[in-house]
């Protein structure tokens, strides 16, 4: 987890992000936490959720290497 320190003036982010044993989080307009995860599968199952609670039907740009994400 890396968390910009130009953002996190006094370290309180990175503290909580520590203390709570996440590396990712998904921060809605409003201010409000949607979600976090603990790792790269997390967060990944994260945004799935987050496109479900959208009703996303979209298709995903292809990956620099040609494939999908």
């Amino acid at each position: 987890m890396t968390v910009d320190p130009a953002a996190d003036v006094d370290g309180t982010y990175a503290a909580w992000f520590t203390a709570n044993g996440v590396a990712a989080a998904l921060q809605r307009p409003d201010f409000h936490l949607f979600g976090a995860a603990p790792d790269a599968a997390g967060t990944a199952a994260l945004l799935a959720e987050l496109r479900t609670a959208l009703g996303a039907s979209f298709v995903t740009a292809p990956t620099p290497d040609g494939g999908t994400p």
